[in-house]
């Protein structure tokens, strides 16, 4: 008995070290986070309500949960440029309001003719329903980014192929990242696509000057 429970434990899956939030990401292939202090517990405030939104145990105000209402017009949501308006009249880059509405988040298209009234709205669309997170997590395990050990209770669903582009939602291009490397993967360089349902990360030049792809 005592030997089968020694075999048992050798072959025993070591788990992922879950890092504090705030805590720097571990270098990928040598390349450290360059992110400030500030940046690093700010970014880690805003993955901490995000998971507290996705719990579902959130109280709701008119009958809906926290809501950010962006208006934009079709040509300025077709080329990225301009401003969206947010329900109390802020204006925010369209840049940044597309940025907004990717990954988990619900996005609701209303059009209004040149009375303002509503002559068509859509249903929620590009959201990861839950089953299709579940089985995510059984497959990714965490935040895929090369040597992030996010586990999966801190990672988001990021679309491979940005939705406007594919116009659907599916697991096969589908992988969960954590926060950071979710906002930040293009900004340093990599490049993320699937292929035979596994995502496959090309590093940038200055990390690997061959880009040898990366499979997870």
């Amino acid at each position: 008995m005592q030997r089968h429970l020694r075999r048992h434990r050798r072959v025993q899956r070591v788990p992922r070290r879950r890092l504090a939030l705030a805590a720097p990401k571990p270098e990928a292939n040598g390349q450290k986070d360059t992110r400030t202090p500030g940046q690093r517990r700010h970014d880690a405030l805003l993955d901490l309500a995000k998971y507290a939104v996705r719990t579902g145990d959130l109280p709701d105000a008119g009958g809906v949960t926290t809501t950010v209402v962006l208006t934009m017009t079709e040509e300025q949501f077709t080329r990225g440029e301009g401003f969206a308006r947010t329900g109390h009249g802020a204006q925010v880059p369209v840049t940044e309001a597309l940025r907004w509405s990717g990954g988990d988040t619900r996005v609701m298209a209303v059009v209004f003719n040149s009375l303002k009234a509503v002559i068509a709205y859509s249903t929620c669309h590009r959201f990861f329903t839950e089953n299709e997170r579940l089985v995510m997590n059984a497959r990714d395990g965490g935040c895929v980014f090369p040597s992030c050990a996010a586990p999966p209770g801190w990672c988001q669903a990021n679309h491979v192929t940005e939705w406007q582009h594919s116009r659907r939602t599916s697991v096969d291009d589908g992988v969960l990242l954590c926060g950071y490397h979710h906002r930040e993967f293009e900004n340093l360089g990599w490049r993320l696509v699937m292929t035979d349902g596994r995502p496959i990360w090309t590093p940038p030049i200055w990390v690997d000057p061959q880009q040898k792809p990366i499979r997870i």
